[in-house]
């Protein structure tokens, strides 16, 4: 997972244990001229870290609606408050996603994909005639 950086700014002992738990190392070789020294571009994260980043995105995506649902149409209140909990954790995953992909560019899907959105739309909560 070399090159693939978080966002700067205040990322929290998570993102920090989480990227430093990676054990990656950049080690540079080669020669450089007095006062050459550029910041170096950002490198393209691997297919298999790209895809990662992109379809986890998705699956908070989907998540964090249907927790909203549970909150919005949940009628126990342990489900209310299990929904709750989707929407926050999810949340804050994504956005730990996404100060990973986005300064290294790769894009974030707009919706979830064709077969979760299926799926929520097949087990949408619905209120029941009692």
């Amino acid at each position: 997972m070399l090159g693939i950086r978080p966002a700067p700014g205040p990322t929290g002992r998570g993102v920090a244990a989480a990227y430093l738990g990676l054990g990656t190392a950049t080690v540079g070789f080669g020669s450089a001229g007095v006062g050459s020294a550029q910041p170096a571009d950002p490198v393209a994260p691997p297919y298999q870290d790209s895809t990662y980043l992109m379809v986890s995105h998705q699956s908070h995506m989907s998540e964090m609606i249907s927790g909203s649902r549970a909150v919005l149409a949940g009628e126990c209140p342990a489900v209310r408050a299990i929904g709750a909990m989707l929407v926050a954790d999810h949340t804050r995953l994504d956005a730990m996603s996404a100060a990973v992909a986005l300064p290294n560019g790769v894009p974030l899907p707009l919706t979830p994909n064709a077969e979760q959105s299926q799926q929520m739309w097949d087990t949408g909560m619905r209120r029941t005639e009692r």
